[in-house]
């Protein structure tokens, strides 16, 4: 939120940013713990105004360059997410 200041006062600009959608992707090693990410992630959603549409995790104990784009399920996992997010910010008035 864009901070304006107005009078010595400090103000944040809300237009644009409130009632916005979001997703996101994480992606790590086997060993991976995303709690603290999602928490970061979640409270920057609570503070910007931006509704959860969803999440992709994917934990692996591949660590080449890559890995990600060779498993099916996560892929369509991910195209159903942004087709879902993609359907959901186009049927806003």
């Amino acid at each position: 939120r864009p901070p304006r200041f107005r009078g010595g006062e400090v103000r944040f600009d809300d237009k644009g940013i409130l009632h916005s959608k979001g997703a996101y992707i994480l992606v790590g090693g086997e060993r991976e713990k995303f709690d603290a990410a999602e928490r970061v992630i979640g409270g920057f959603f609570i503070w910007a105004g931006i509704e959860k549409l969803g999440r992709v995790i994917y934990s692996h104990a591949d660590s080449r360059l890559g890995a990600a784009a060779q498993r099916p399920d996560v892929l369509e996992e991910s195209f159903q997410l942004g087709v879902a997010a993609a359907q959901s910010v186009a049927s806003q008035p």
